[in-house]
C-alpha cells in the first residue's frame, strides 16, 4: 500500500531523517524508512535518546521548557512570574503551536470562578472534579486514570483564572467555553481563534523576564545519573546549545499526527483510517521521541480524535500531500449534508451533533465534526464520497446551518474578520476550483463519467443519484436509520457533476508519555524519571486506552486547547515546587 501512493510515484525518494514523499513542501508526512549514519534503515518511531553533560553549559537557568505552544507559554510565563529563570526553545518562528490555530478554551466540568458563580458544572451543579471523571468513565472503557484526570480538571480551573488575571489576555467566558474577546464579538474570524491570548500571554512572560529562544529546534534531552538536567538544541545555523534546567525539563512539543511511523506503532487504529494527518504539519512527536529516549512509558495506546473533512490526496488523487489545514474551502464545502454514499453507493450516515434529530442524538456527548470522522472512516475504504451538482453554491445556502456548533463547515467570506495568514483565504470558491484542478474533486458532465472518475460502479451510483432525488421530492428521509432534516432534502438536477471522497483527518494524537497527577513523567515501573515534565499532548492517557473520539469529549472535559494551557501550568508548577 506504501509503494502505491501517488506522492510516491511522483518520484518522492526515501531520504535519511528528512520527511519524504511531502505533496507540498513542509507539509508532509515523516518518511517511513530513513537511514543512519552507517546506512541501516531505522524507525521515526525510534526512541530519540539522550546525551552526556557537556563540558560547560550555554545557558542555565531553573527551568527549561520545549515547545511554545499553549501549554509552553503557560509554563513559561508562571516560571517568569514566580522568579524563576526559565528559558523556552520554540522550532517555529513564532510562538502558539497548534494553539493558536483553535477556538477557545473548553472546561466542561466546571471549577473556575465565572463557572462556580453560575453553578455551571458536570455532572452536577456544583465542581467535583472525582465525580466528573467516573462519570465520563463509560466512554473510555473505564480506562482513564482517576487522580491524574481529576487532578487535571482542578489545574484547569486554577490556569484560566490565573491567565485572566492577565489584563491583557482578552477571553470572556461563556460560560463553558472561553473565546478570545475579538471571536466572541464578531469582530475576528474562528481561524486562530486564540491569536490575541497566545500574544498577551507572550508578551505576560517577557515582560517576566524569560527568554524564547525561536527557530531553535531541541534535538535530545541531557540526562546525568538518570536525572534529566537539560537539552541541546540547535539554532537555525545548526549551532548547538546546551541548556541546563537546574529544576527540570518540560515538553510541550505537542502530538505526532504526522509521523506516520510513530501512528503506525503506537495509534495502528489512527494509521490504517485517518485520510489526513495533523492537526498541524510541525506535529511530528520529537519530544515524545525523547522521553521515551530517557525512559518513559507511554499511555493512551491506540487513542487519538478525529475530524471530518480529510480531502483524499494523499492516497487518493489531488496534491499527494498527508496535510491540509484544518479551515479550507474544499472541507468547508464538503462536510455539509450533502448526498453521501459509501463505496458501494449506500446512503452514509451522517451527525449534526447539537444541532438537529434530539431524538436520535446524545446531546450530552455528540458533536458532528467528530461524530461523522468516526462513522465515515468505519466505511469500506475509510471514507465517504460527497456528491454535488452545479448548483452547490444555492444549494450551500439551503442546507449550511451558520448557527451551528461546528463553525468549520462554515464557508469563509470576505467579511473583514479574517486574520491574514498564510494557510487559508476568505476566497473559498476559488480554493474549491483549485482542488477541482487538481483532482482532488472530480468534475464531469454526465453521472457515468462521474462514477468513472471516482472509482464506483456506474449503475449503482447512477440508481443512487435517481434514489435521492426520489426522496427530495417526497421532502421526507425514510431511507436512513438517523433521517436528514427536510430542508437538506436538495436535488441533484444541473451538470456538471462532482464528487470527492472524504473522511477524517487527524484532530488529536491522544498517546503519549505517561505522567504522573503532577505531570511528572514515569518510567515503565511507574517512578517518577527525576527532572523530566510533560503537557499534552506530547504527554498521554488524557483520554484513556483505545479510544477515538466519537463524541464531544474527543479529547476529555477539556478540549486540547484547554488541556495544553493547564498541563503546562501543572507541570511547571510541579517542577518549581520539585513534585
Amino acid at each position: 500500500m506504501e509503494l502505491d501512493r501517488r506522492s510516491f510515484l511522483k518520484g518522492a525518494a526515501i531520504t535519511g531523517g528528512a520527511a519524504a514523499l511531502f505533496g507540498v513542501a513542509g507539509c508532509g508526512p515523516v518518511a517511513t524508512e530513513a537511514v543512519d549514519s552507517n546506512g541501516e534503515a531505522r524507525s521515526e518511531a525510534d526512541p530519540i535518546l539522550p546525551l552526556d553533560p557537556p563540558a560547560s553549559w550555554d545557558r542555565e537557568v531553573d527551568l527549561v521548557v520545549v515547545g511554545t505552544g499553549g501549554g509552553g507559554l503557560a509554563a513559561t510565563t508562571l516560571a517568569a512570574e514566580s522568579g524563576s529563570s526559565v528559558i523556552a526553545v520554540e522550532k517555529e518562528g513564532t510562538v502558539g503551536g497548534a494553539t493558536r490555530h483553535a477556538l477557545g478554551y473548553v472546561i466542561f466540568a466546571g471549577g473556575s470562578k465565572l463557572q462556580n458563580e453560575l453553578g455551571a458544572a458536570w455532572p452536577g451543579p456544583e465542581f467535583d472534579p472525582v465525580a466528573s471523571v467516573n462519570e465520563l468513565g463509560p466512554y473510555y472503557q473505564y480506562s482513564l486514570n482517576v487522580p491524574m484526570y481529576a487532578n487535571v480538571l482542578v489545574a484547569g480551573a486554577e490556569c484560566i483564572d490565573w491567565m485572566m488575571e492577565h489584563k491583557d489576555v482578552p477571553l470572556v467566558g461563556v460560560p463553558r467555553v472561553y473565546f478570545d474577546k475579538e471571536v466572541a464579538e464578531g469582530r475576528q474570524n474562528a481561524v486562530l481563534g486564540m491569536n490575541g491570548t497566545v500574544n498577551a500571554m507572550e508578551a505576560a512572560a517577557l515582560a517576566a523576564g524569560a527568554e524564547i529562544m525561536l527557530n531553535t529546534k531541541c534535538e535530545t534531552l541531557v540526562v546525568e545519573d538518570g536525572v534529566v538536567v537539560g537539552i541541546m538544541a540547535k539554532d537555525v545555523d545548526g549551532n548547538e546549545i546546551y541548556a541546563k534546567g537546574a529544576k527540570g525539563v518540560v515538553l510541550c512539543g505537542g502530538g505526532f499526527g504526522m509521523n506516520r511511523d510513530l501512528l503506525k506503532r503506537y495509534i495502528p487504529s489512527c494509521y490504517e483510517q485517518a485520510l489526513q494527518g495533523g492537526p498541524m504539519p510541525f506535529h511530528t512527536g520529537d519530544t515524545f521521541r525523547m522521553g521515551l529516549g530517557a525512559g518513559a512509558d507511554y499511555a493512551g495506546l491506540n487513542s487519538f480524535s478525529c475530524w471530518e473533512g480529510g480531502l483524499d490526496e494523499y492516497y487518493g488523487d489531488g496534491d499527494g500531500s498527508y496535510w491540509h489545514y484544518f479551515w479550507n474551502g474544499p472541507r468547508q464545502l464538503l462536510t455539509n449534508p450533502w448526498l453521501m454514499l459509501d463505496k458501494q453507493c449506500n446512503r452514509a450516515p451522517y451527525f449534526g451533533g447539537y444541532d438537529f434529530q434530539e431524538e436520535y442524538i446524545n446531546q450530552g456527548f455528540s458533536n458532528g465534526e467528530v461524530t461523522n470522522a468516526s462513522a465515515w472512516m468505519s466505511l469500506v475504504g475509510h471514507g465517504a464520497y460527497a456528491v454535488l451538482d452545479d448548483n452547490y453554491e444555492e444549494t450551500l445556502k439551503i442546507i449550511c446551518n451558520k448557527k451551528a456548533t461546528d463553525k468549520s463547515r462554515v464557508p469563509i467570506e470576505k467579511d473583514g474578520t479574517l486574520i491574514e495568514n498564510n494557510l487559508v483565504s476568505d476566497d473559498w470558491r476559488q480554493e474549491v476550483l483549485d482542488a477541482i484542478d487538481r483532482g482532488a474533486i472530480k468534475k464531469a458532465d454526465t453521472l457515468e463519467e462521474l462514477a468513472e472518475k471516482v472509482g464506483l460502479d456506474p449503475d449503482r451510483f447512477v440508481a443512487a443519484v435517481k434514489r435521492w432525488n426520489e426522496v427530495c421530492e417526497t421532502g421526507e428521509d425514510t431511507d436512513l436509520a438517523v433521517p436528514y432534516n427536510s430542508e437538506w432534502l436538495v436535488p441533484l438536477k444541473k451538470p456538471p457533476y462532482y464528487c470527492a471522497k472524504i473522511g477524517a483527518m487527524i484532530g488529536k494524537t491522544l498517546c503519549g508519555l505517561r505522567v504522573d497527577e503532577n505531570m511528572h513523567v514515569l518510567d515503565a515501573d511507574g517512578n517518577q524519571i527525576p527532572g523530566l515534565y510533560a503537557n499534552f499532548l506530547t504527554a498521554g492517557g488524557i483520554a484513556g486506552e483505545n479510544s477515538y473520539g466519537s463524541q464531544w469529549t474527543n479529547t476529555s472535559l477539556m478540549g486540547a486547547n484547554g488541556l495544553s494551557w493547564c498541563s503546562g501550568y501543572l507541570a511547571a508548577k510541579s517542577a518549581l515546587a520539585g513534585k
